[in-house]
């Protein structure tokens, strides 16, 4: 028998091997800072057996679950959905530039009726109106300040004279097709330490994929850096149609040694800066929280920061170097530049999550979420959530040791797994 709950149910994604803090501070938001009946659900447990029979009066589905080209809800889940098509489907995403057929066809084939997206309301019709059947855009950034970033900055601060890095900068390298505004994000750390030779600054600037950090890790490098680079989040390629990945992996696979200007010049100008697809990242409000001086390219950076105001601003020509370098160098500057990023982005409160999901609220409350539902419907969900995930992390458990650890008998006890899986999808 199906029961109709007044209550949203939040569906993400997180493995076990996975080490994502902004994905868990932006998933625990809607459970943390809701005044509404809102439920989460990770997806790698697979889907419990007890919320089959329930039908829940908005689904939420978070952008960890979209990854790339390939999506991350088993058959049990996609059946889940269609059984909510009566229901108000709601789809958070990031990484939109790429990718787009799936995500629309996604969109219309399950009859998604809401998205929040990174793109800027002037682009909401281009993107969304025009090829799905949404019927309400949402301006949203890709994380908030919460709570615990302010106690970690608090935690890990270290005054700015104690600091022993002067320059930090973590990135990675980027496919061609994303264009001109991926290479940025590792082109700033190479022609900053090209120019920032021979001016004695202890930096500490690496875009290879092995010296990336996470954890506290992170924390421990933000705040032995007195300044660090930085670029908007996004990409100036906006590949509606899959086009522009499509021709240039296929002009890369009959010339691999062509280089991004190259690529640039044959196919990519024709896609550059259509769509502005840049914002503001969590690394921003990271910098800003442990009052590190940002030097970034000038940008929009979602109307949140103003150049040389809440950063310092350097031309992608790197022509303004040296009188930037000189503001840098100049301790009182430094203080000025951190005190008003920490006001008016941390202290103010205006991009906190509380802030974030009292928006959100509004939004379901305004498809039927009710403030409250019946005790006895908020004990059947946690339970079944709490016995699917006992299982689904079991199983979880065991696909991870199967697929890391070589020991005898492995390809059997893989296929037996795979066998079990299947079972369980078919219920």
């Amino acid at each position: 028998m199906t029961t109709d709950i007044d209550a949203a149910l939040l569906i993400y994604h997180h493995g076990l091997s996975e080490n994502a803090p902004t994905i868990k501070e932006h998933v625990d938001a809607f459970t943390r800072y809701t005044h509404l009946p809102v439920f989460a659900l990770n997806s790698d447990r697979g889907l419990p057996r007890g919320l089959g029979p329930m039908r829940f009066r908005a689904l939420i589905l978070h952008y960890s679950i979209f990854s790339g080209d390939y999506y991350l809800l088993s058959a049990p889940y996609r059946r889940f959905l269609k059984r909510h098509s009566d229901r108000h489907l709601i789809t958070f995403f990031q990484d939109e530039h790429r990718f787009c057929r799936r995500r629309f066809d996604f969109l219309n084939r399950y009859d998604v009726e809401t998205v929040y997206t990174l793109l800027e309301p002037e682009y909401h019709q281009q993107v969304y109106g025009a090829h799905t059947g949404v019927s309400a855009i949402h301006h949203t950034l890709t994380g908030y300040v919460s709570d615990e970033l302010i106690d970690i900055a608090k935690r890990f601060g270290v005054p700015d004279d104690e600091r022993a890095i002067d320059i930090g900068y973590r990135a990675r390298q980027l496919a061609y097709y994303q264009g001109r505004g991926a290479m940025e994000k590792h082109e700033i750390g190479d022609r900053f330490e090209a120019r920032a030779s021979g001016l004695g600054l202890h930096t500490d600037i690496d875009s290879r994929e092995g010296s990336r950090l996470y954890g506290d890790d992170w924390y421990r490098f933000v705040a032995s850096c007195r300044g660090m680079l930085g670029v908007e989040a996004g990409t100036s390629v906006f590949d509606l149609d899959d086009s522009a990945r499509e021709r240039t992996e296929a002009l890369l696979a009959e010339e691999p040694n062509l280089s991004f200007d190259e690529v640039a010049r044959r196919v990519l100008h024709e896609y550059e800066d259509k769509i502005y697809y840049r914002t503001v990242s969590p690394r921003h409000f990271e910098a800003a929280a442990f009052r590190v001086v940002q030097i970034l390219y000038r940008g929009r950076y979602s109307g949140v920061m103003e150049p040389d105001v809440h950063y310092l601003a350097l031309e992608k020509d790197f022509s303004n170097f040296d009188s930037v370098m000189a503001r840098f160098s100049d301790p009182a500057v430094r203080k000025q530049i951190t005190d008003r990023a920490y006001d008016d982005l941390i202290a103010s409160g205006q991009y906190t999550y509380g802030r974030f999901m009292a928006g959100v609220d509004d939004h379901l409350a305004s498809v039927g979420v009710a403030p409250t539902i019946p005790s006895t419907e908020r004990r059947a969900i946690e339970r079944a959530i709490r016995r699917g995930s006992v299982l689904g992390r079991l199983l979880a458990h065991l696909r991870w040791f199967i697929r890391n650890v070589p020991f005898p008998g492995r390809r059997g006890l893989a296929e037996r797994y795979r066998k079990v899986r299947q079972a369980l999808e078919a219920r």
